[in-house]
């Protein structure tokens, strides 16, 4: 009987979404891509209270996470280029206090924490780092390749996916999947080669395990904004050939996927956010359109609570001037979407 219980659970745990990584907790948020590390109070969402912020002369902060009361932060020295993935414990939410630290060669993002282990953006590519002693971190294995701005982890694969064009080289446009089975010897499948160029990508979620949603700007969008963007739905059961299972319509990139809507960016319209809902066929039309900060870029989304947190990164090196932007959204009703507040981050 015991057994039956257990492959039950393990097989509801297959068939669920990963938990999406997130800067909150609590009544808090904790805001990187800037001068500092922020600690918010988000309480009342409509008028967010700046508690502390935690950082050293020179010191950048790049994308944080909240693991169970542990906070994870990637730090960059402004002058040297060196990293470090710090680790913070949260007793006191309002008051994170050091537990840990590792020194990489980071870039700030994406940053990754799932169970014992941390996967971190730092060169020549992945590292995987070991935090189950949080006060001592360890370096356990590491793979040279090319990373995007999101991780995402399904079972023991880690999914990334990134575009480019060269000025002498071939446009690139692929989903990568990193098998992570064995830490110590993180290994890259063979990529998906989208058959067209794309760019600003992003991977979401999605309902079952090795099943990952990839949403992009096709390159049509830099010639025609009324373009419409794809939303793919990836089967990557067999790493060495991931196959498209559904392809959806959506007026932007996907940042954030809910049940009824979703949140895309508009690829030449600084600005703007587009709600959207989901219409027949699976398919996306915007629903809301909200004004975001002209003069920086998305550079981390949560859902939580009827509310969307995003976190805008507006001048990673000037002290003198917010670099940074907390906005968040009222969505509990996404037909209606409205903004609920804005917060300006750093500066004197």
């Amino acid at each position: 009987m015991l057994l039956l219980l257990a492959l039950l659970l393990a097989a509801c745990k297959r068939n669920q979404a990963p938990e999406p990584a997130t800067f909150l907790y609590g009544h808090y948020a904790y805001v990187g891509y800037g001068t500092h590390l922020w600690v918010v109070d988000v309480t009342d969402p409509t008028g967010p209270v700046l508690v502390r912020q935690i950082g050293q002369p020179n010191q950048r902060f790049g994308q944080v996470q909240v693991v169970g009361d542990t906070l994870y932060a990637m730090a960059i020295d402004r002058q040297s280029f060196l990293g470090e993935l710090a680790i913070f414990d949260l007793a006191d939410p309002a008051d994170p206090s050091p537990l840990g630290r590792l020194p990489l060669e980071a870039s700030g993002w994406p940053l990754l924490v799932a169970g014992r282990y941390a996967y971190v953006s730092a060169f020549p590519g992945l590292k995987v780092v070991d935090v189950s002693d949080q006060a001592t971190p360890a370096l356990v294995g590491q793979v040279e390749v090319t990373l995007g701005s999101r991780l995402l982890q399904s079972g023991d694969r880690l999914y990334t996916a990134f575009g480019y064009c060269g000025r002498s080289t071939a446009c690139v446009s692929q989903l990568l999947t990193i098998s992570v089975a064995d830490p110590a010897r993180p290994a890259v499948e063979k990529p998906y080669d989208f058959p067209e160029p794309a760019f600003n990508f992003t991977v979401l979620p999605a309902p079952a395990e090795n099943q990952v949603y990839v949403s992009a700007a096709p390159g049509v969008t830099l010639s025609d904004p009324t373009a419409l963007y794809p939303l793919w739905l990836f089967d990557a059961s067999n790493p060495a050939n991931p196959i498209v299972t559904q392809t959806y319509q959506t007026p932007g990139v996907v940042q954030a996927l809910a049940a009824d809507y979703a949140l895309a960016l508009p690829y030449g319209r600084p600005g703007n956010l587009l709600v959207a809902r989901r219409a027949a066929g699976g398919h996306f039309e915007t629903a809301v359109t909200l004004a975001t900060p002209e003069n920086g870029f998305l550079a981390d989304l949560n859902l939580a609570g009827g509310y969307a947190y995003l976190v805008h990164s507006l001048n990673l090196y000037d002290d003198t001037s917010p670099n940074v932007m907390l906005q968040i959204l009222d969505l509990r009703d996404p037909a209606r979407a409205t903004e609920a507040a804005r917060l300006p981050l750093g500066g004197p």
